[in-house]
């Protein structure tokens, strides 16, 4: 089975970047995609877990209209993944 991570039409990335922070010697990833209503939002970005010892991992979010977490994952592509599949889901609320 493939796995495409097409972003459905109606979604438009609004950021993705990737900068180092020398004060902590490591690369941050914080990617968003915005629904064309401006009402929903699903954010990938960098977290340590508290309490945890696992290392850094991409937090995943819907934010708006529908607010949620999607999931804490090891890498970009599977946030990536994840985000998608909330986007092509996803059905705004038709108030």
């Amino acid at each position: 089975m493939s796995v495409t991570t097409a972003v459905p039409d109606v979604w438009e990335p609004v950021h993705d970047e990737t900068r180092f922070e020398r004060h902590n010697a490591r690369e941050y990833t914080r990617i968003v995609f915005e629904h064309e209503s401006g009402d929903q939002a699903v954010r990938i970005s960098d977290v340590q877990e508290p309490s945890s010892f696992v290392g850094w991992r991409y937090l995943v979010r819907a934010t708006g209209e529908t607010a949620e977490r999607l999931g804490v994952v090891e890498d970009v592509e599977t946030a990536k993944e994840r985000a998608q599949a909330f986007m092509a889901s996803y059905e705004p609320d038709g108030d």
